[in-house]
C-alpha cells in the first residue's frame, strides 16, 4: 500500500479497494482511502471514508484531522477547525504529528 506516497494514486485506490473488500470495518484502511481519494480531490469520496472510520472508531484523532481538510477544502473553516480541534482533545500531543493514515 505504498502506491499512494509513490504518487500512485489509482494503483493505491486499488489496493485499498481489495484491502477494504476483505476487511471492510478497519478504519485504517477506510481513512488511507480517504486520503488516497482526497489526493484525486473526490471530496465526497474522501468524506464518506473519514465519517465511516470515524463511526468504526470514534477516538481516531487522524481521522478527525483528515477530514478537516474536507470542508476547508469547500473553504468552511469552522467546520475545518472543529475536526482539527477534536483531533488535538482525543490526543494532545496530536498537533506537532505526522498527517497520515
Amino acid at each position: 500500500m505504498r502506491a499512494l506516497a509513490k504518487g500512485d494514486v489509482e494503483g493505491a485506490l486499488a489496493d485499498y479497494n481489495e484491502a477494504i473488500r476483505l476487511k471492510p470495518n478497519h478504519a485504517d484502511t477506510l481513512c488511507s482511502r480517504g486520503n488516497a481519494r482526497l489526493a484525486k480531490r473526490d471530496l465526497d469520496g474522501a468524506l464518506q471514508d473519514y465519517n465511516e472510520a470515524i463511526r468504526l472508531r470514534p477516538d481516531y484523532a487522524n481521522a478527525f484531522s483528515n477530514r478537516g481538510v474536507v470542508p476547508g477544502a469547500k473553504g468552511n473553516l469552522e467546520e475545518a477547525v472543529q475536526d482539527y480541534s477534536e483531533a488535538i482533545r482525543l490526543q494532545p500531543d496530536y498537533a506537532g504529528r505526522s498527517q497520515e493514515a
